[in-house]
């Protein structure tokens, strides 16, 4: 967005905005020139046209509601038919938190479909997605690839434009994270909602996935103390929202603590915790607001050499995804739990021969998929209402 100054009046009086429309209100004073545009640029359009009439109109709004009952009847479909192959499946963000989360599931966009499977049942869940019509999206790279490098299957229908990404790993390789898969799909509930039923995580385990994928998506070098800067930053907006809503739901925040911890993930939870009462003024019980003190005071920003671990002819329009290279060199670096000098060299060789196959991995399979071939724009691109 052109409205990089975080002190500028429209992303004050946005964000105010926002705080008011989660309390049930709406804003007394008038919006600043280029609001209507900021806030379509943020895709919330739908959302606000309560404060602000006219600023989505009928069609649009039609557009979005049947586009969101679209992909939530697919995406449960989806579901059902792994879960009727015998592969647990949960299902993660997009309409599934539109229609469970928001007040009316069009105040939710999104692009795409997301679908969790045990990583053994992966390749069963590919040939569930082809039956049903669904290909990959980058069908000149080997599938082992993406299972051995990546955490998703990103796949395509072709006759309708229906991307879902078929995940068997929630976070990149090399990140310092320890989630335990295996607690996900055990500690799954069944949701119904709108005509539709469908299983997701565990509340608890759903607020530090929702802190995760949040994270993910703010700029490199960001500023943990710029709110409306993480707030409004390219993605992250109705990560935040999605967060704030699910804090309404009954949580156990002791075992949200534990978990953050047992997991690694305190420094991320503590962000979200920040930003949700700076930005929100949610206000959370003392395990959580602990963990604020957890927050990064400050986020280096990588060297400009940092970019994808990937053949540099291939650019940022690559033919395929894998760990960014920051991530690579901080798994190297990290020491050994017992801090002692033997077991933390031990530790570094062996990470250091892991970054190498994955490395290797991607130049030959680079090699496979043809140095240079960009991906086909018809096929990246998702269904749009």
């Amino acid at each position: 967005t052109a409205m990089s100054d975080s002190n500028h009046p429209v992303l004050h009086w946005s964000a105010e905005a926002i705080r008011l429309w989660l309390a049930g209100g709406a804003p007394a004073s008038p919006a600043p020139p280029e609001t209507s545009r900021f806030l379509r640029e943020q895709r919330l359009e739908v959302l606000a046209a309560s404060w602000m009439p006219g600023l989505a109109s009928p069609a649009e709004y039609a557009r979005q509601a049947l586009f969101q009952q679209r992909l939530l009847s697919e995406g449960s479909g989806l579901a059902s038919r792994l879960e009727s192959a015998g592969i647990p499946c949960l299902c993660l963000r997009g309409p599934f938190a539109a229609a469970t989360l928001y007040p009316d599931p069009a105040d939710r966009p999104f692009r795409d479909l997301d679908l969790l499977i045990p990583r053994e049942h992966a390749r069963q869940a590919l040939q569930v997605f082809r039956a049903a019509g669904f290909r990959l999206d980058q069908p000149r790279m080997p599938a082992g690839y993406f299972l051995r490098n990546h955490l998703h299957w990103m796949t395509v229908r072709d006759r309708d434009g229906i991307v879902c990404d078929l995940h068997w790993d929630v976070e990149h390789r090399f990140r310092p994270y320890r989630i335990d898969l295996a607690a996900l799909f055990a500690h799954s509930r069944r949701v119904e909602s709108r005509g539709h039923a469908w299983r997701e995580p565990g509340l608890e385990h759903l607020f530090l996935l929702s802190a995760l994928h949040a994270r993910k998506h703010l700029p490199a070098g960001f500023d943990p103390r710029n709110t409306h800067g993480i707030l409004f930053a390219p993605g992250c907006l109705f990560q935040w929202l999605d967060l704030a809503l699910l804090c309404r739901q009954n949580f156990d925040w002791n075992l949200t603590a534990r978990l953050a911890a047992d997991w690694n993930v305190e420094a991320v939870a503590g962000l979200a915790v920040r930003q949700l009462r700076t930005a929100f003024g949610i206000q959370f019980p003392g395990p959580m607001a602990a963990l604020e003190s957890k927050a990064p005071a400050a986020v280096a920003r990588p060297p400009a050499w940092t970019g994808r671990l990937a053949f540099p002819v291939l650019g940022k329009k690559a033919c395929f995804r894998s760990s960014k290279v920051a991530d690579a060199v901080e798994f190297i670096s990290r020491r050994h739990s017992s801090g002692r000098m033997l077991p933390t060299a031990i530790r570094r060789t062996g990470a250091v021969l892991q970054v190498g196959l994955a490395a290797a991995d991607t130049l030959v399979c680079a090699g496979w998929a043809g140095l240079g071939r960009k991906r086909n724009p018809a096929h990246h691109r998702s269904v749009t209402p």
